[in-house]
């Protein structure tokens, strides 16, 4: 009686359960990198996180069924996973298993190694809900929870924080109000201003997967035909609207001043940034000596200590550069810090035209502090009537490729992921209630039978 009392009480304190799992693939290729479309930071645990579990709980009034949703957040898990992990493993595992690899390279191998691994896991991950057998929401309410998060966590993500919104330029990127009450000179900035964000936009919708291949529905144009009509724009028209204003205006000494400040400010942003990107050319090199150095084969390489930063060589802000290159991979490193200097450089050109165009403004507004002259305002109206139509214009095909664009980072149904089907199966708690229980009946059943065989054998004998 104490072995069945045993068992019984074992099933009163750990029931057995079952576990309801699927495996959910992201449909935005960013996920790879850690990020949703929009760039914003991803992980698996968002789509677990209170905000989500407590709407799910809530839609299938799950306290109805007698489960609190302490009870519920506790059931629900999720994690990386990878379906070909055992193919990457075997990769480098025969990659590791040739003969006479240098420490260097078999470090190299294992670095690949966990890179791989780790964009591969952040494509996919494992949604489960585990639950006792005598649970309310086992069956058919299972798979429907389970779908529901990642349902509400897609729905949450878009429409919520916005996770496939890029930065885009609105149609309404003309505000008629500053045209109505601005100066020529400051319509026309206000003109330069707009073109520059869509010239920024268009950069962003190329920089994702697939950008440079969209094209407006309405139009048929892509976004190379974009930027070259934008770039006729601001030449053939922004650019003679300003020529026009400085030979008909007179520029009112505000202007003026404030054109100087602007050019003050521009220049000293662009210094920085021309600082900014010598700094990582500089932190590249000295990268590369020390790594040189270690590996024994650089030690004399004048040349790359030549352009160096004069650190000490295995000074601290060397090292937290050998420390960074030595998280991920050497090549990711190296190419990170190359991108973050031309980045600078390219944003550093950039203003040199708007540099350039304050320079002649000013010039120009010196030299012609005369009385006004007698202007034409037709002619300035129909520039700035020009102008407008051909920016919203574009602006409108940006927006339209950009929800085009936004379509190809959700799946079929429209979501953040594709699930497949739920898979439901007993925990391993499930073996702990069959197989203790079961083995303490059949081992009392064996002391039953050979106290019984005992009596018979007494028996005979008397």
């Amino acid at each position: 009686m104490g072995v069945v009392g045993a068992a019984i009480a074992l099933v009163i304190l750990s029931p057995p359960r079952m576990s309801y799992t699927t495996v959910v693939t992201f449909t935005f290729p960013q996920s790879e990198q850690g990020q949703y479309p929009n760039s914003s930071p991803f992980n698996v645990a968002d789509i677990i996180n209170n905000n989500v579990l407590k709407k799910v709980w809530e839609n299938n009034d799950l306290a109805a069924l007698g489960v609190s949703y302490d009870a519920f957040v506790k059931s629900v898990s999720i994690a990386p996973y990878a379906d070909n992990e055992k193919f990457i493993r075997e990769k480098f595992e025969s990659m590791l298993a040739k003969r006479n690899l240098s420490q260097t390279a078999i470090t190299a191998i294992e670095r690949d190694f966990r890179t791989e691994l780790q964009a591969t896991l952040r494509k996919q991950a494992r949604l489960g809900l585990v639950l006792p057998f005598n649970s309310p929401l086992s069956g058919d309410i299972a798979n429907k929870v389970v779908y529901d998060i990642l349902n509400q966590w897609s729905y949450q993500a878009i429409n919520q924080l916005g996770v496939l919104s890029i930065p885009v330029a609105e149609i309404d990127i003309i505000n008629d109000g500053v045209l109505a009450r601005s100066s020529p000179f400051q319509v026309i900035d206000y003109f330069y201003q707009s073109s520059s964000k869509l010239e920024e936009t268009s950069k962003r919708i190329a920089a994702f997967p697939g950008g440079d291949t969209l094209r407006d529905p309405d139009t048929g144009r892509g976004l190379e035909d974009l930027k070259k009509r934008l770039k006729d724009v601001t030449r053939y028209w922004i650019l003679e609207l300003d020529n026009y204003a400085q030979s008909n205006y007179q520029t009112k000494d505000i202007e003026i001043r404030s054109a100087q400040t602007r050019l003050i400010e521009l220049e000293v942003d662009r210094q920085i940034l021309l600082s900014e990107a010598d700094t990582y050319r500089r932190s590249l090199v000295d990268y590369d000596v020390v790594r040189l150095k270690e590996s024994g084969s650089g030690s004399t390489n004048t040349e790359m200590r030549s352009q160096s930063n004069g650190l000490q060589l295995d000074g601290d802000a060397v090292q937290r550069l050998i420390d960074l290159g030595g998280r991920g991979s050497d090549t990711g490193f190296r190419q990170s810090l190359t991108e973050k200097r031309v980045k600078a450089e390219l944003s550093a050109n950039a203003m040199n035209e708007e540099i350039d165009r304050l320079k002649r403004r000013i010039s120009a507004a010196q030299e012609n502090q005369s009385s006004l002259q007698d202007v034409d305002t037709s002619q300035s109206k129909n520039y700035i009537s020009e102008i407008v139509d051909q920016l919203q214009g574009i602006a409108a095909s940006l927006k339209r490729i950009h929800i085009a664009q936004a379509s190809k980072f959700v799946g079929d149904t429209g979501l953040l992921f594709n699930a497949s089907t739920v898979i439901d199966k007993p925990a391993s708690s499930l073996m702990r209630w069959v197989a203790i229980p079961a083995g303490l009946i059949f081992f009392l059943a064996v002391v039953l039978m050979f106290i019984r065989s005992l009596n018979r054998f007494g028996r005979r004998l008397e």
